[in-house]
């Protein structure tokens, strides 16, 4: 639960200013801020829940199995080919 509720209410202001930016036009705006906001999470929430598991005796660990290491895999390579022209048709 905590992997999911907390990052999106943490970074509500950031996701609805990537739409916001995205319905204005601003894709080159509105993917920098949508990938921001993925790297925060992804380097400060998720190693902070860890920690806060294991002051609390709730193991947790980074350990990934072959499904979601092959779909974070495919999300970063989805991402790839979609950044570096910025446009959308």
């Amino acid at each position: 639960v905590g992997f999911v509720i907390i990052p999106i209410i943490g970074n509500a202001a950031e996701h609805s200013t990537a739409i916001v930016m995205a319905a204005k036009g601003k894709m080159d705006l509105a993917f920098g801020v949508a990938l921001g906001s993925s790297t925060q999470i992804a380097l400060f929430v998720i190693p902070a829940m860890v920690l806060i598991g294991w002051a609390i005796g709730q193991p947790l660990d980074l350990y990934f199995g072959i499904y979601e290491t092959v779909i974070t895999f495919l999300s970063a390579l989805i991402v790839s080919h979609i950044v570096p022209d910025g446009e959308t048709n």
